[in-house]
């Protein structure tokens, strides 16, 4: 029985890491992206 919610509970955190870091990845990319939106802005 200890097993079976062992394994529940890292497939959970697991889970939630690759979540997390999918939504770092976009975050990144949008500030990414906007950052340069400014720049092009800027320079014309």
């Amino acid at each position: 029985m200890m097993m079976i919610i062992q394994i529940n509970v890292i497939n959970i955190m697991i889970m939630i890491i690759r979540i997390n870091v999918i939504n770092i990845m976009i975050m990144i990319i949008r500030i990414n992206v906007i950052n340069t939106m400014m720049l092009e802005k800027l320079q014309i």
